[in-house]
């Protein structure tokens, strides 16, 4: 374990209210990064001058790239990630805090898991102040009756140098870097999830992430599900399609890719390898089509815009299509 030379991916944009608290929660680990690799994604606050001040005292390697021009979230993280030299790469957002004990606890359970590649640790939720609010990530998914197989948190994420051989580079059909790391370890069946929690979660004005599953407050099952009908009532048209590239994207790299992911392959993996093949078909064969779904047509008809319809409408358009009335 000790040999394992450890890498964090820290991606930064306008990150200065809150970057220092996490930057010296990783000078507190108990077992030290080797490196930082930080690309900043041309913020114009104090983010650059607080990550240069951070690199004099830290104790291991840091290293600051600035993008030339804007790239985004995910397509700054995909950058920081391919920077990083690390047999084991922790991703991590600028606004967290890391307990002193997280690089220690993933490295351990990375030694005695050499079959796995992806590890992803739970988090206490808290406030902009970092106060904590007594419910964990994973709290809040058994809460709702969501299995941990739909958990994609980067921030809590943790992967191989062999799996970074696979998963880069990210393509820009990606939903978003964590989605195509999570959702091609869960295809291959390589992710172990710690179910202790290693860090805080921050949830502020700013956050990236507005997921139900980051309420600071426990969350339902209902609630879960009335998110979930929200996000259909106001998708946005394309959605579908974007969804599918992505998939498509991810049946395509292990495609490609099936020389080095040979030794990983097991039975659940070629079940889900499958199930992914076929879902993209089907999803293929249904955008083809255009749907014979009432929720179908609405949202492929020239003369109807999906967009246009009142929320209202929306709903009983959705009702009527699930209930078979259409």
């Amino acid at each position: 374990m000790c040999s394992q030379r450890v890498s964090v991916a820290l991606a930064t944009y306008q990150g200065e209210s809150f970057l220092r608290k996490q930057l010296d929660s990783l000078a507190s680990q108990t077992r030290l990064p080797d490196e930082l690799v930080v690309f900043d994604d041309q913020s114009d606050d104090n983010t650059q001058a607080i990550v240069a001040d951070f690199s004099a005292t830290a104790g291991f390697e840091v290293s600051l790239f600035i993008q030339p021009s804007r790239r985004g979230y995910s397509r700054n993280f995909a950058d920081t990630l391919a920077k990083c030299s690390g047999d084991l790469v922790f991703l991590c957002d600028q606004d967290d805090y890391w307990f002193p004990q997280k690089i220690e606890r993933v490295l351990a359970s990375a030694a005695h898991r050499p079959e796995q590649m992806v590890f992803q640790n739970d988090a206490l939720l808290a406030d902009e102040m970092l106060q904590e609010v007594g419910v964990t990530k994973f709290d809040q998914f058994r809460s709702a009756k969501i299995p941990l197989s739909k958990f994609v948190m980067g921030c809590c994420t943790a992967v191989r140098r062999e799996f970074l051989a696979l998963a880069l580079p990210i393509p820009a059909t990606a939903m978003s870097h964590d989605d195509w790391l999570i959702d091609l370890a869960t295809v291959l069946d390589v992710r172990y999830f710690l179910e202790s929690p290693l860090q805080l979660y921050r949830r502020h004005e700013a956050n990236a992430s507005t997921a139900i599953f980051n309420s600071t407050k426990r969350i339902t099952s209902f609630e879960k599900y009335v998110s979930s009908l929200k996000a259909i009532i106001f998708a946005r048209n394309g959605s579908l399609a974007r969804k599918l590239e992505h998939k498509q994207a991810v049946l395509h790299r292990l495609q490609e890719s099936e020389e080095l992911i040979a030794d990983t392959i097991n039975e659940q993996a070629k079940s889900r390898f499958d199930e992914l093949a076929a879902d993209v078909a089907r999803m293929e064969k249904s955008l083809a089509s255009h749907s014979r779904s009432v929720f179908g047509r609405v949202r492929n008809s020239p003369a109807i815009s999906w967009r246009g319809l009142s929320t209202g409408q929306r709903l009983a358009i959705l009702l009527r299509d699930i209930l078979g009335r259409g």
